[in-house]
């Protein structure tokens, strides 16, 4: 893999995890964008729905 210029502001740890994002992402596991919309709506509803504590 060709070395790309890394900002100074990263960290190794924020690093790691976009890289491990791309790896998900060429191996297919993904969702949608249409999907990740959907999946936040029903989140926040049933956030939403709870009852107070």
């Amino acid at each position: 893999m060709t070395e790309a210029w890394i900002p100074e502001c990263e960290d190794q740890e924020t690093l790691d995890s976009i890289d491990r994002g791309i790896r998900d992402a060429k191996a297919g596991r993904f969702v949608t964008s249409e999907e990740a919309r959907r999946l936040v709506a029903q989140w926040i509803a049933e956030l939403a729905a709870r009852k107070p504590r």
